[in-house]
């Protein structure tokens, strides 16, 4: 049927002499539609995976050991291998596509192209990556790129990442991206940081931008009461509350209360699905009470929780493939009083840590990801068992994990400000934005007086000297103007490649100063410009988008108008506002 269109537009277009836009648009349609057929026949074919029941195509393959869920697909020459896990929705393509190592692919996510998913690294919820890209309306503007998505990495959100502006290109480490993030990267290499999280029609960022935050993954802090929702302060990992705690504010600490009889939280799925895990908890407890600060996993023979008995001992319980393994703290959290427990596992050993002080670290051949198998539905708790029984009764002012084990954790820094939440600002705050401003300002004055500022200097004569080059205005043969010319355009090449060279030394310099300082980046601190905002968001009625919408004065100045009656409604009842 399509080359039958084909051959009847082929037609029309000869006995009318020429084209027009719109035979050109239903060929290029018409094409389109040819490809996929072609890619439907080629993929028609296959078996169901022996481990999960997944469709594999004859022309693609998948690994014994790797694992393929019942609704996902791997399709067109793709190669699934080692451990690697394709579950849920989720469709992989491409004869250079590469799911390796304990990588793993979920939700609705699409992964095409030249392009390995290795390590650790997540791509989930309703992502898209791929490595090809072709501009609107155009057969021959295609970019090809090549990648690597590997480490602990996490794409996720609701959004395409185009990798076709570059070769070469490694994500990996403590990256993030989420929500409707737009990222244009048209630079090869290794890019370890940063959380990019918004669409930008203007100019979207690079990897390289993006700011190191020590493999932070979630960050519920409790600052603002809620009623329903564990509200997540770095990227979209929102759970949900239940019981109804109460919200207390101990002089510096904004925290959550749990009754230790019904009440808990509820953590979203994959938020503890990696190779290494830090959990850092600032916890109160209440005195002679024992029970689970966490639980996660998926079933009760494939988890790990950390439980704390009536003197605040803590003890991590890890159970997995028939096997249960334990690690103890020597010592335990004071009660009634406010202390820091931090927790690490990479895989071959366990260690605890109160208010900075090691208690306990020993051999412990778990690895977090390993209860996540499959398809099997998560239940990650805070506050209780996943039986709902062992609850926590006690204070919570900040749960957070980390992608990572740190060598000194101490030397990490706050935070990132939160996405969605209320702005936070204090005037400890203003001190330490001040301070940081200080120190970045002291930086580049040191790094302008250094080699940089005389690269700076050479460029600015090399500019001056491309002013100086033009063609000879006494020239009356035309020929001679056209060699003079040509012989100034290939002067002027030569002197902006010098000029590219040195500026990208400078930069070089300059960037590698600033993160030995330790200033690199956005000020991490919130500021004036916050504070402002600050009283903008304490002035509305809700903290929600729905503000920016009706809650403010529009752009001409007409006043304020309401809410609508149905949206506060459901603010109020579902989302607890």
């Amino acid at each position: 049927r399509i080359n039958g269109s084909l051959k009847a537009m082929n037609a029309e277009t000869a006995a009318l002499g020429k084209g027009s836009y719109w035979t050109h648009k239903n060929s290029m349609q018409l094409s389109d539609m040819t490809a996929r057929v072609k890619f439907l026949q080629d993929n028609a074919k296959g078996r169901r995976h022996a481990n999960g029941g997944g469709f594999v195509s004859d022309n693609a393959n998948a690994a014994e050991t790797a694992y393929v869920g019942p609704n996902a697909m791997v399709l067109d020459g793709a190669t699934v291998k080692d451990n690697a896990c394709i579950k849920e929705f989720a469709v992989v393509f491409g004869p250079k596509t590469v799911v390796c190592d304990n990588a793993k692919i979920g939700g609705r996510a699409w992964v095409n192209g030249d392009l390995k998913v290795s390590g650790n690294a997540r791509i989930l919820e309703a992502s898209t990556v791929q490595t090809i890209y072709r501009e609107p309306n155009s057969r021959a503007r295609i970019s090809n790129g090549s990648g690597e998505i590997t480490g602990s990495a996490v794409i996720k959100g609701e959004h395409f990442l185009f990798l076709a502006h570059a070769e070469n290109q490694t994500i990996s480490g403590g990256v993030v991206l989420d929500y409707t993030p737009s990222v244009h990267n048209a630079k090869s290499g290794v890019f370890k940081h940063g959380r990019f999280h918004q669409h930008s029609y203007r100019r979207p960022p690079a990897f390289n931008t993006g700011v190191d935050a020590g493999a932070l993954y979630a960050n519920w802090q409790f600052n603002r009461p809620k009623a329903v929702v564990l509200e997540d302060y770095y990227v979209n990992n929102n759970g949900t509350l239940h019981g109804s705690p109460n919200f207390k504010v101990d002089r510096q600490h904004k925290s959550i209360v749990f009754n230790g009889k019904d009440q808990y939280a509820q953590a979203p799925a994959s938020v503890a699905d990696f190779g290494e895990l830090t959990i850092d908890i600032m916890v109160n407890r209440s005195g002679g009470t024992p029970g689970r600060l966490f639980d996660f996993g998926t079933s009760d023979e494939e988890c790990f929780y950390l439980s704390l008995d009536g003197g605040g001992c803590p003890t991590l319980t890890a159970t997995h493939a028939g096997k249960t393994y334990t690690a103890s703290a020597s010592q335990g959290i004071p009660a009634d009083k406010w202390a820091q427990l931090r927790l690490e596992m990479n895989g071959s050993t366990a260690a605890m840590y109160i208010d900075g002080k090691q208690v306990a670290k020993q051999a412990f051949a778990f690895s977090p990801t390993s209860v996540f198998i499959g398809d099997r539905p998560e239940g990650n708790f805070i506050a209780c068992g996943r039986n709902q029984a062992e609850f926590f009764k006690g204070q919570i002012d900040h749960f957070r994990l980390y992608r990572k084990i740190h060598k000194d954790f101490a030397s990490l820094g706050p935070p990132p400000a939160p996405l969605t939440q209320g702005y936070e600002w204090s005037q400890q705050d203003q001190m330490l934005s001040d301070q940081w401003q200080g120190r970045r300002v002291a930086t580049e004055a040191k790094i302008g007086v250094s080699r940089y500022g005389r690269i700076q200097e050479a460029i600015k004569k090399l500019h001056e000297e491309k002013k100086t080059l033009q063609t000879p205005a006494n020239l009356k043969d035309l020929k001679d103007r056209v060699r003079e010319a040509d012989k100034v355009k290939g002067e002027l090449a030569k002197l902006d490649a010098r000029i590219q060279k040195r500026q990208q030394e400078a930069n070089a310099i300059r960037v590698a100063a600033l993160r030995e300082a330790g200033v690199s980046g956005a000020n991490p601190y919130p500021g004036r410009d916050v504070e402002e905002k600050q009283k903008l968001q304490k002035s509305l009625k809700y903290h929600t988008s729905a503000d920016w919408d009706y809650g403010i004065v529009d752009d001409r100045g007409q006043g304020e108008s309401d809410i609508p009656p149905k949206m506060k409604k459901w603010l109020l009842r579902v989302r607890g506002y």
